[in-house]
């Protein structure tokens, strides 16, 4: 995800999935998706993912663990599954 997306600690749901866009630089197993924090529903992210979620799952999100790891700005985010 974009830096400026991330809110750290926060909840957010997946609202849609299989986009069929993956960022330069990311393995054949990335999975693109686009959430929206449960706190603000209509902030909306990019989030790629190293597994496939499914639309209405929830994640925490972390800090951030890499500057530019799947290239384009985009950054590196711990996350879990809820």
């Amino acid at each position: 995800m974009y830096p400026y997306q991330l809110v750290p600690g926060r909840r957010a749901s997946v609202v849609e999935t299989e986009l069929g866009w993956r960022p330069a630089g990311a393995d054949g197993s990335a999975y693109s998706h686009v959430i929206a924090y449960e706190h603000a529903p209509s902030l909306r992210a990019l989030f790629v993912a190293d597994e496939a979620l499914s639309p209405d799952q929830s994640v925490a999100l972390g800090s951030i663990t890499s500057n530019g790891a799947a290239g384009g700005g985009l950054v590196s985010v711990e996350y879990r599954t809820v």
